[in-house]
């Protein structure tokens, strides 16, 4: 979730963080992200499992288990 960047400054500003800090890193969509956990994981020599289509699987299982 983002908050408004007014919202965002105020917050930034109340918490102390200088206006100098990294820039927040650009949104990215699930697709995008699931697929850069996995590829940094078989990088590292991880196995897993990404359940594709969870509406059959029992309600509470991970959609990614590494």
């Amino acid at each position: 979730m983002r908050l408004p960047p007014d919202l965002e400054a105020s917050v930034l500003e109340l918490a102390g963080v200088s206006p100098s800090a990294p820039a927040p890193l650009p949104e990215e969509d699930e697709a995008s992200f699931m697929a850069d956990v996995i590829a940094l994981a078989k990088r590292h020599g991880w196995r897993g499992c990404h359940v594709t289509n969870s509406r059959k699987s029992e309600a509470g299982w991970p959609d990614l288990v590494l």
